[in-house]
Protein backbone atom coordinates (compact mmCIF):
# COMPACT_ATOMS: atom_id res chain seq x y z
CA UNK A 1 0.00 0.00 0.00
CA UNK A 2 2.84 2.51 1.04
CA UNK A 3 4.30 2.01 -2.44
CA UNK A 4 1.50 2.49 -4.27
CA UNK A 5 1.15 5.74 -2.23
CA UNK A 6 4.34 7.02 -3.12
CA UNK A 7 4.79 6.16 -6.97
CA UNK A 8 0.87 8.37 -6.57
CA UNK A 9 3.00 11.10 -4.96
CA UNK A 10 6.23 11.25 -7.25
CA UNK A 11 3.98 11.66 -10.03
CA UNK A 12 2.03 14.30 -8.57
CA UNK A 13 5.59 16.36 -7.77
CA UNK A 14 7.41 15.61 -11.48
CA UNK A 15 3.79 17.09 -12.88
CA UNK A 16 3.62 19.74 -10.55
CA UNK A 17 6.16 22.02 -13.06
CA UNK A 18 3.73 21.15 -15.98
CA UNK A 19 0.97 22.42 -14.05
CA UNK A 20 2.65 25.42 -12.55
CA UNK A 21 3.64 26.08 -16.51
CA UNK A 22 0.21 25.51 -17.65
CA UNK A 23 -1.15 27.50 -15.18
CA UNK A 24 1.43 30.38 -15.77
CA UNK A 25 0.59 30.63 -19.14
CA UNK A 26 -3.21 30.34 -18.83
CA UNK A 27 -2.90 33.60 -16.38
CA UNK A 28 0.20 35.96 -18.56
CA UNK A 29 -0.76 34.55 -22.38
CA UNK A 30 -1.42 38.16 -23.27
CA UNK A 31 2.21 38.78 -22.23
CA UNK A 32 5.49 37.92 -23.87
CA UNK A 33 6.73 34.49 -22.44
CA UNK A 34 9.72 33.03 -23.61
CA UNK A 35 10.89 29.44 -22.70
CA UNK A 36 13.39 31.17 -20.10
CA UNK A 37 10.98 32.97 -18.19
CA UNK A 38 8.67 30.34 -18.50
CA UNK A 39 11.44 27.87 -16.98
CA UNK A 40 12.18 30.63 -14.37
CA UNK A 41 8.78 30.94 -13.16
CA UNK A 42 8.47 27.16 -12.66
CA UNK A 43 12.07 26.57 -10.83
CA UNK A 44 13.20 23.88 -13.30
CA UNK A 45 15.60 24.52 -16.13
CA UNK A 46 14.04 24.94 -19.33
CA UNK A 47 15.79 21.57 -20.69
CA UNK A 48 13.99 19.30 -18.00
CA UNK A 49 10.51 21.75 -18.64
CA UNK A 50 10.28 20.75 -22.25
CA UNK A 51 11.14 16.90 -21.78
CA UNK A 52 8.40 17.12 -18.51
CA UNK A 53 6.13 19.05 -20.70
CA UNK A 54 6.06 17.31 -23.67
CA UNK A 55 5.93 13.57 -21.80
CA UNK A 56 2.70 14.92 -20.03
CA UNK A 57 1.31 16.69 -22.96
CA UNK A 58 2.69 15.51 -26.17
CA UNK A 59 4.23 19.37 -27.57
CA UNK A 60 6.78 21.47 -26.09
CA UNK A 61 5.28 24.28 -23.79
CA UNK A 62 5.74 26.97 -26.34
CA UNK A 63 3.78 25.17 -29.18
CA UNK A 64 1.17 24.55 -26.33
CA UNK A 65 1.03 28.33 -25.82
CA UNK A 66 0.90 29.36 -29.43
CA UNK A 67 -2.67 26.63 -29.48
CA UNK A 68 -3.44 28.11 -26.52
CA UNK A 69 -3.47 31.74 -28.22
CA UNK A 70 -5.33 30.68 -31.17
CA UNK A 71 -8.42 29.42 -29.61
CA UNK A 72 -8.38 32.82 -27.50
CA UNK A 73 -8.05 34.51 -30.35
CA UNK A 74 -11.06 32.30 -31.89
CA UNK A 75 -13.08 33.23 -28.73
CA UNK A 76 -12.13 37.17 -29.09
CA UNK A 77 -13.27 36.40 -32.95
CA UNK A 78 -16.62 35.77 -31.66
CA UNK A 79 -17.07 37.40 -28.77
CA UNK A 80 -15.93 41.23 -30.80
CA UNK A 81 -16.75 40.75 -34.40
CA UNK A 82 -16.01 43.78 -35.40
CA UNK A 83 -12.56 44.24 -33.98
CA UNK A 84 -10.17 43.52 -36.97
CA UNK A 85 -6.95 40.90 -36.91
CA UNK A 86 -4.09 43.14 -35.66
CA UNK A 87 -6.14 43.97 -32.57
CA UNK A 88 -7.14 40.19 -32.10
CA UNK A 89 -3.82 39.05 -32.55
CA UNK A 90 -2.47 41.63 -30.23
CA UNK A 91 -5.17 40.67 -27.71
CA UNK A 92 -4.22 37.36 -27.78
CA UNK A 93 -0.38 37.63 -27.07
CA UNK A 94 0.72 37.72 -30.35
CA UNK A 95 3.66 40.26 -31.23
CA UNK A 96 2.54 40.45 -34.47
CA UNK A 97 -0.33 39.82 -37.23
CA UNK A 98 2.15 38.22 -39.42
CA UNK A 99 3.13 35.65 -37.05
CA UNK A 100 -0.61 35.20 -36.02
CA UNK A 101 -2.11 34.27 -39.10
CA UNK A 102 0.97 32.05 -39.64
CA UNK A 103 0.29 29.82 -36.57
CA UNK A 104 -3.46 29.89 -37.20
CA UNK A 105 -3.25 28.95 -40.41
CA UNK A 106 -0.42 26.07 -39.00
CA UNK A 107 -2.98 24.58 -36.32
CA UNK A 108 -6.57 25.96 -37.95
CA UNK A 109 -5.57 24.55 -41.51
CA UNK A 110 -7.17 28.50 -42.87
CA UNK A 111 -6.49 31.50 -42.54
CA UNK A 112 -7.67 34.02 -39.82
CA UNK A 113 -9.22 36.60 -42.58
CA UNK A 114 -10.98 32.84 -44.06
CA UNK A 115 -12.39 32.29 -40.72
CA UNK A 116 -13.54 35.69 -40.07
CA UNK A 117 -15.53 35.81 -43.32
CA UNK A 118 -17.29 32.27 -42.50
CA UNK A 119 -17.98 33.55 -39.33
CA UNK A 120 -19.17 37.03 -40.15
CA UNK A 121 -21.26 35.19 -43.22
CA UNK A 122 -23.04 32.81 -40.26
CA UNK A 123 -23.42 35.37 -37.95
CA UNK A 124 -24.04 39.57 -39.46
CA UNK A 125 -22.57 42.35 -37.43
CA UNK A 126 -22.84 46.31 -37.51
CA UNK A 127 -19.44 47.22 -37.81
CA UNK A 128 -20.16 51.02 -37.30
CA UNK A 129 -17.52 51.60 -34.25
CA UNK A 130 -14.95 48.32 -33.08
CA UNK A 131 -14.69 48.91 -29.41
CA UNK A 132 -11.29 50.18 -30.03
CA UNK A 133 -11.71 53.08 -31.69
CA UNK A 134 -11.49 56.21 -29.19
CA UNK A 135 -13.82 58.73 -30.75
CA UNK A 136 -17.51 58.24 -29.00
Amino acid sequence: MYRDQWKVYCLEQANAPVSQAVRYMMEHYREAISLASLSTEVGISKYKLIRLFQGERGVTPMKWLWHYRILKSIELMNRLPQANLQEIALLSGFNSQAHYSRLFKKFIEISPACYRRELLASHPVDREQTPFDSSP
